[in-house]
């Protein structure tokens, strides 16, 4: 049946919903979707982080100033003095700017913990991915998110597939973990420690 009123809407989390209203009541739905894509080079870093307070770290974000982001700067476990003298280093090196920390950083988990595929349902913290020096995806992720929400940078963890092609016909995808970052200027940003 074809909708007598149909509209979309953006959810408060940027999704996009679809509302149809049809005239009686119906037995059956058949939905139709078409796709147009289009694919253009995309650099993750054409932004600027703005407001210019927020190009370092530490941010310094308030329950009164960004209420909505609370809940992805909550501390998750207190962080070892082992790991926080690994980000005063690595935020000195970079001389405390933001996007060059969450890069660097970046690139240092993937060079100083080795992956391993574990497949029990427990995520190890920050502390015990560095201590160990191994840890999965989700191990990785959660220790970025753990150190960046420590600096003051809003941060979730994601889950999903890994795109690779399969290396057998009909094998499935594999499941991977990365984080997304909230950078004032930019939105959120995803960052994958596990590749670098």
């Amino acid at each position: 049946p074809k909708p007598s009123l149909l509209y979309s809407y953006e959810e408060s989390d940027g999704t996009t919903s679809h509302i149809a209203f049809f005239n009686k009541p119906e037995t059956s739905l058949t939905i139709d979707c078409v796709s147009d894509l289009t694919l253009t080079e995309y650099n993750p870093f054409n932004f600027l982080i703005s407001p210019y307070e927020y190009s370092k770290i530490p941010y310094r974000m308030t329950r009164e100033t960004h209420p909505d982001l609370m809940p992805y700067l909550e501390e998750i476990e207190p962080l070892s003095h082992d790991v926080k003298n690994f980000i005063y280093r690595l935020s000195n090196d970079v001389n405390d700017s933001a996007l060059d920390f969450a890069t660097a950083l970046c690139s240092k988990i993937r060079e100083m913990i080795a992956y391993e595929m574990r497949k029990t349902q427990n995520i190890q913290g920050a502390n015990e991915t560095f201590s160990k020096g191994k840890g999965s995806c989700r191990d990785m992720a959660k220790a970025f998110m753990q150190i960046c929400r420590f600096t003051g940078i809003p941060a979730r963890y994601v889950s999903g597939y890994a795109i690779k092609p399969p290396d057998e016909p009909g094998e499935n995808p594999d499941l991977h973990s990365w984080v997304d970052l909230y950078l004032p200027g930019a939105g959120w940003v995803a960052f994958d420690p596990t590749l670098g």
